[in-house]
């Protein structure tokens, strides 16, 4: 999954912006969507420029424990092996298990 910027090239842009710059133009200098641009000048006129926290949730599946949970449960979903292993829906459907 992909960092978010730092708080430093937020500031940076609407800095640029600021300054007189068109939105559309700080996004090409910066590099960034003009989407992001408009969501970093909605969070700065809400008084803050800081990343929202990620929701915690298990990066990797312990996979000897998903394959033992499937060789004792083929028939399953990947919802219902998701919900006997403790995971969100979206780190199953995305885990793919290796042959060999």
């Amino acid at each position: 999954m992909a960092r978010a910027y730092s708080e430093d090239l937020r500031k940076k842009v609407i800095s640029h912006i600021m300054s007189g710059c068109s939105k559309r133009e700080a996004a090409k200098v910066f590099k960034i969507g003009e989407a992001t641009v408009y969501n970093w000048l909605r969070l700065y006129k809400a008084g803050s420029l800081q990343a929202k926290r990620r929701t915690d949730y298990p990066r990797k599946v312990d996979e000897q424990k998903l394959r033992d949970y499937v060789k004792q449960n083929p028939d399953h979903t990947l919802k219902q092996i998701g919900q006997a292993l403790d995971l969100k829906f979206q780190n199953v459907a995305t885990w793919r298990l290796n042959k060999g």
